[in-house]
């Protein structure tokens, strides 16, 4: 069995498999160390003793010791997997240490800024369309994956999302991405979710017209950085967007946007 100390970031909500319910999370250690962690329970995680210390933990930004086993991947980074065998079961408990939390615990990278990295970063995006779902096989399983644009200030990408993450995200909402990749697809660099990814809603954006004021704004932020002799007129973003940008927004979500940006400039 293996242990480690730490803090506990970015809890999903409780899902349920064939068999279990689980969780992910992140973990920072005192050395500054981010570890992607799952939690695995035969019975509801929130009615267990160590299902309530992770989520108490996270709130209070109290530190905790886990028991599980941990792995690592071809680039170093660790995973912990903790299966809580009863209810009361403390493989989740508060650290009788005394460790001081660091500083950057929550930074946020750029969308620019991930494209050009080979460390999963995490995020903070508003998403600004999607796709539609595709479902394939792998290993006789059947799985699924759906492309989305999303924006912050540096700019726009589009984002492969799989499987259950899909459920988490909402057209013109921002969310909080943890452990992603950038990849190249067809000569193009693109962001992707991993197998520890954690999609949560973020918490500086609790209503639909700030929101729909942030993805305007990242579609002009876009637009002028790569064209900076252009003027933002409805007319030139139309173009744009529609016929030589990254992507193709859906005409009806695009006009939409456009009516926003015109009446701003009455």
């Amino acid at each position: 069995m293996d242990v480690i100390t730490g803090f506990v970031t970015d809890v999903t909500g409780e899902k349920r498999g064939p068999s279990k319910h689980y969780r992910r999370f992140d973990v920072l250690t005192s050395t500054n160390e981010r570890i992607s962690g799952w939690v695995f329970s035969t019975m509801e995680i929130d009615q267990t003793y160590a299902g309530d210390i992770l989520l108490k933990s996270a709130n209070k930004n109290s530190a905790v010791c886990l028991h599980g086993k941990i792995s690592s991947d071809a680039g170093g980074t660790r995973t912990i997997k903790i299966s809580i065998n009863n209810k009361f079961d403390k493989c989740i408990n508060w650290s009788q240490v005394q460790i001081v939390r660091p500083d950057n615990v929550l930074t946020t990278a750029h969308i620019e800024d991930v494209l050009l990295s080979n460390t999963p970063s995490r995020l903070e995006c508003v998403v600004i369309d999607e796709n539609q779902e595709i479902t394939f096989l792998q290993h006789d399983k059947q799985r699924r994956y759906k492309v989305y644009i999303i924006g912050d200030d540096s700019g726009t990408s589009p984002l492969l999302v799989y499987d259950e993450l899909i459920d988490s995200l909402k057209i013109s909402e921002s969310f909080i991405f943890t452990q992603i990749k950038s990849k190249k697809i067809h000569g193009k660099m693109i962001l992707t979710t991993s197998t520890n990814s954690t999609i949560t809603q973020s918490t500086h954006v609790n209503n639909q017209k700030t929101t729909f004021y942030s993805t305007k704004n990242v579609l002009q932020t876009f637009f002028q950085k790569e064209n900076p002799n252009i003027l933002a007129t409805p007319e030139n973003l139309s173009e744009y967007y529609l016929v030589q940008g990254p992507w193709l927004l859906t005409i009806s979500h695009f006009r939409h946007e456009l009516i926003d940006i015109k009446k701003n400039q009455q």
